[in-house]
């Protein structure tokens, strides 16, 4: 028995458009550029706030958890699986409901760390960077006035003997 692949895809393909499926998901490439790469997953890269900022939105985005997903398929499926879905409920909502608390409560958590560093504009690396430079040239020219004053204070001692 032969199994035709394509076939089998294109109908997969036609029940997802005709009952909208994929409109909440993302796809495979979308969830790739979600997946940090080797680089970001180390820990001594500088904080980045759009970064922050961008994973935070994604969490909003599939914090909630779906208990009754559209059931697709032959009527004989669906009718199947309406049915282990009646008599697994009592077990699955439970967990269900405690991961979608769960994720809220971690959203809202982001979500205060979010507004934390947006009120608090000095943890801006490129800010605390420009104010070191800023430092760093009122001590040079601090230390050039010191220096000819120094070398003033020896003309005149040097004048006075």
């Amino acid at each position: 028995m032969s199994v035709d692949v394509e076939k089998i895809m294109s109908e997969i393909r036609s029940d997802i458009e005709k009952n909208q499926i994929g409109s909440g998901l993302i796809s495979f490439e979308e969830s790739e550029k979600l997946m940090p790469r080797e680089e970001e997953r180390q820990s001594d890269l500088p904080f980045d706030n759009d970064y922050l900022c961008e994973r935070i939105r994604c969490m909003q985005a599939s914090s909630r958890i779906d208990p009754d997903p559209p059931i697709t398929g032959n009527k004989l499926s669906v009718f199947i699986k309406r049915f282990v879905r009646k008599f697994t409920q009592f077990r699955i909502m439970p967990v269900i409901e405690k991961q979608n608390q769960c994720n809220l409560e971690t959203l809202r958590v982001f979500t205060e760390v979010e507004k934390y560093i947006e009120q608090n504009p000095i943890q801006n690396n490129a800010e605390l960077y420009k104010a070191v430079c800023m430092m760093e040239l009122k001590l040079k020219n601090a230390n050039m006035q010191i220096e000819e004053l120094n070398r003033r204070l020896e003309r005149l001692e040097k004048e006075k003997s």
